[in-house]
């Protein structure tokens, strides 16, 4: 398969846990660890041999657009990584000469990430002598060790010219029971030497990368080695929560990770309520995926004799072969339409949170609270859920020329989308998070195309793979999305589009009935996550649908209310500054809003039962008509 530059250009993404909001306040708390930290291992396998020395498309030779590619990939991989550098023909000048076919030394070791090590291995990279990739492939395996998530990322540009045969190598590395992914990157490559590299890339459970433009490189090997190495995890300050409202947790605003202890417990904690303040509790987990089972969460506030104030849950069906990501946020205000004097008077509430999933699932809480607002009543007056429906249905502007860019695996390594048009790729099984700054007085919208796509066209049955695009706001709530519930599948025949709404931010928003326009009612980073479930009925996986992402940010910034205090915590306030550009890594460590849900509708169910159809079913003859589904409105 070869992937366009559209498909597969990737410039930048933001080093995990840079991720901050401008005007939270957080407390110095110390992150913890969890299963899902970061623990996998790279080795990036180059290719030394002479054919290096061409001129590549565009005037440069093919060495020197692998330096400056690979120096960009060692500024963007994550602090925590560990990652070695192995080259192969580079000594030995043919292969008629002893040792050619042997020819591949380790020359960073795989440890803790060694930046300068790396960088200095990269500017003595030089162009040389044969291709004896299978060789390369095996002491790449034995850099990486016996144990964890081991991956190889290999660049070449030609056809392996030693035995053993490299594809065979990767399928036995994979045979063998070992954890290890071999993605490639091959450049200007065609005819059997494309065919060769694919094949490592199959053999090797991973994913090819056709990349025919130098400028590509770069963000084609961002893509496969610096996704490769993130990992969904969580942060905060370990705590234990209560498991009755007799015992509850007295907690601060901040950010904490909890875990539960199964499916009919909950977890209690005790935040205080200043007087006529706003409180805002979020939670989010992944919890393991379990087959034909479903997962929710729930957040709710309680006062302390148990009497509700409000409740947001979020539920998701486990059909689509992946561990999806829940998150749900409760926002009491004694200015809310929905308001009980109970609650407006307590001085503290209880936080209650469940996670229906196996014990020992962690979850990661984010408590806030906003003070009162001095100039309410003379601030813009609540969105309604008309204008919502209107405004959805303003024309999207039109795409311009797409920037690359790399969606996170978590929301610690999201990157910054401005107005504009960008191209990533997505894989089965695979969620891309990306977050967008959002002012007062402003709307922040997102089209997600999955464009046509031949090797996936080949791969996949008539009914093709569920596909989703979910908003969330600044305090955790889901705005909605568009996926299965909407009936999306994407075949690779023909593109699919995927629409994201948000509402316009105002602070009097808080007083609406509509719980989407209440969960908007302070600026702050709101997320896009778009994501594939797995293959159904014995589709084959190996390709990355070509990604085009158009955002649009709707009106100028007004209507900033004044506080009668500071804000605690990541309750939302103010938009994250804006960057440059999404090749900009963000400032700081913490982000006002480090989660958001994958929800799936009950649609998914049906898709579930249809998926188990699809083993004999033989593709139709023909084109899937052009598909564009837009978010559930309020």
């Amino acid at each position: 398969m070869r992937c366009t530059s559209s498909a597969l250009t990737a410039a930048a993404i933001a080093v995990a846990g840079t991720m901050t909001a401008v005007g939270m306040t957080q407390p110095a708390a110390a992150q913890s660890t969890s299963s899902a930290e970061i623990n996998g291992k790279l080795v990036l396998l180059l290719d030394a041999s002479g054919s290096m020395k061409e001129t590549a498309t565009g005037g440069t030779t093919k060495i020197e657009a692998a330096k400056s590619a690979l120096t960009d990939v060692v500024k963007r991989l994550p602090d925590d990584a560990r990652v070695g550098v192995r080259v192969f023909g580079a000594t030995v000048e043919n292969r008629g000469d002893k040792g050619a076919c042997n020819d591949t030394q380790n020359v960073v070791p795989v440890g803790p990430l060694d930046r300068d090590g790396i960088v200095g291995a990269v500017r003595s990279y030089k162009p040389y002598g044969e291709t004896p990739i299978g060789n390369a492939l095996k002491g790449a395996a034995k850099d990486l060790g016996p144990t964890g998530k081991r991956t190889i990322v290999l660049l070449s540009d030609g056809e392996p010219t030693c035995d053993p045969d490299p594809c065979k190598v990767a399928r036995d590395l994979r045979a063998g029971g070992i954890d290890l992914t071999v993605n490639v990157v091959g450049l200007n490559v065609s005819g059997k030497a494309r065919s060769a590299l694919q094949c490592i890339a199959d053999a090797g459970g991973g994913t090819y990368y056709g990349v025919d433009e130098p400028d590509e490189l770069a963000s084609s090997l961002v893509s496969v080695s610096v996704r490769a190495l993130r990992e969904f995890r969580l942060t905060g300050t370990p705590v234990v929560g209560g498991t009755s409202t007799a015992d509850p947790l007295p907690i601060e605003p901040g950010r904490y990770t909890d875990t539960g202890e199964g499916p009919d417990t909950n977890r209690y904690y005790a935040v205080d309520k200043p007087q006529g303040s706003d409180v805002v509790v979020s939670a989010a987990a992944r919890p393991p995926y379990e087959r034909a089972t479903y997962n929710t969460l729930e957040v709710e506030l309680l006062t302390r004799d148990g009497k509700r104030c409000v409740l947001d849950s979020a539920l998701r069906m486990n059909v689509l072969q992946d561990a999806s990501i829940l998150s749900a946020g409760a926002t009491f205000s004694p200015r809310g339409s929905a308001r009980q004097t109970d609650c407006a008077q307590a001085t503290s509430l209880l936080a209650r949170v469940a996670v229906k999933a196996p014990a020992g699932t962690p979850f990661e809480l984010l408590v806030g609270t906003r003070p009162p607002i001095e100039d309410f009543e003379a601030l813009p007056a609540e969105i309604t859920s008309a204008e919502v429906r209107a405004a959805a249905d303003t024309p999207f502007p039109a795409a311009g020329d797409p920037s690359p860019v790399v969606g996170g695996a978590s929301f610690t390594d999201a990157p910054a989308l401005q107005t504009g048009t960008y191209s990533d790729s997505l894989r089965p099984g695979e969620q891309l998070i990306y977050k967008i700054p959002v002012g007062w007085g402003q709307r922040a919208r997102v089209r997600a195309t999955l464009e046509s796509d031949a090797q996936a066209a080949s791969e996949l049955s008539r009914s093709g793979i569920v596909a989703e695009v979910t908003m969330i706001a600044p305090t955790l709530h889901s705005l909605g999305r568009t996926g299965s519930n909407g009936g999306n599948l994407w075949s690779g025949e023909a593109p699919v589009t995927l629409t994201g709404e948000g509402v316009t931010v105002r602070a009097r928003n808080i007083t609406s009935p509509n719980a989407h326009i209440r969960s908007q009612s302070a600026a702050g980073d709101q997320y896009v996550i778009l994501s594939m479930g797995g293959a159904l009925g014995g589709d084959g996986m190996n390709f990355a649908a070509p990604v085009t992402l158009s955002v649009a940010m709707e009106g100028d910034e007004n209507g900033e209310p004044k506080y009668a205090g500071e804000v605690a915590g990541p309750a939302g306030t103010t938009a994250a500054a804006p960057r440059a550009s999404a090749s900009e890594p963000a400032d700081g460590k913490d982000s006002s809003t480090p989660w958001a849900p994958i929800g799936l509708g009950a649609g998914a169910v049906v898709l579930a039962a249809a998926g188990a159809l699809v083993v004999a079913r033989r593709r139709r003859a023909g084109k899937t008509p052009h598909r564009d589904h837009t978010a559930p409105r309020p």
